[in-house]
């Protein structure tokens, strides 16, 4: 055999068994949920409630509180900043109390494994609680609004159930309330000018990607 042919021969194993320069690995999948940065959120929450206004103790100062809450938060590896929207209810048959919160919130966690993490959440803002059906010494019923800044403070735990979807679960204080928006205008002797609500409880939040 002639040596253009063996050389041919070689040139033409070594293209057949050579890799591709421009071939690479496939990169290793990924089987952690993806983390979203914007967030919609709905939150169940509920637990016990101190009750302030009474001077006398003429109305319930403990109760059962529940609530729902809408929201938005902005997702980073460290920090969440987010806002949204509460309503608290404290049933009783005679004075019920409602408590409407738009607030601010900020976020930190750390992750425990690829789809947990640990959360400290704290919020702030505005806050009207309302009382409901309270006589005044003239024996009128009226509803006063106690409004004031609200603080909130919830340690939780994130577990990511699929890429578009977390699911927090966790414990909050809460703390609304302020003063009364009739101010010294009606004279209720048994009723105080400045009253909060203080929650204890727990929440379950739904997180949705987008």
């Amino acid at each position: 055999m002639s040596v253009p042919v063996l050389v041919y021969c070689a040139l033409l194993g070594v293209l057949l068994t050579a890799r591709p320069a421009s071939a690479q690995e496939p990169a290793p999948i990924d089987s952690s949920p993806t983390h979203r940065r914007h967030l919609v959120q709905a939150t169940l929450r509920g637990g016990a409630a101190w009750l302030g206004g009474d001077i006398e103790r003429h109305y319930d100062r403990n109760g059962v509180y529940t609530g729902l809450g809408i929201g938005y938060s902005l997702a980073t590896r460290g920090v969440d900043l987010g806002g949204g929207f509460d309503f608290l209810a404290v049933p009783d048959a005679d004075h019920p109390r409602r408590a409407y919160i738009p607030t601010l919130a900020l976020r930190f966690h750390v992750p425990l494994t690829a789809s947990i993490e640990f959360g400290l959440g704290l919020r702030a803002g505005w806050s009207w609680v309302t009382m409901a059906n309270v006589p005044d010494d003239s024996g009128n019923l009226r509803d006063h609004t106690f409004s004031g800044v609200h603080l909130g403070l919830l340690p939780h735990v994130r577990v990511w159930l699929a890429p578009r979807l977390a699911l927090d679960l966790g414990a909050e204080l809460l703390v609304a309330g302020g003063g009364d928006n009739l101010g010294s205008e009606i004279r209720t002797t048994h009723l105080e000018r400045s009253a909060r609500v203080g929650a204890f409880g727990a929440f379950a939040r739904f997180n949705f990607g987008l």
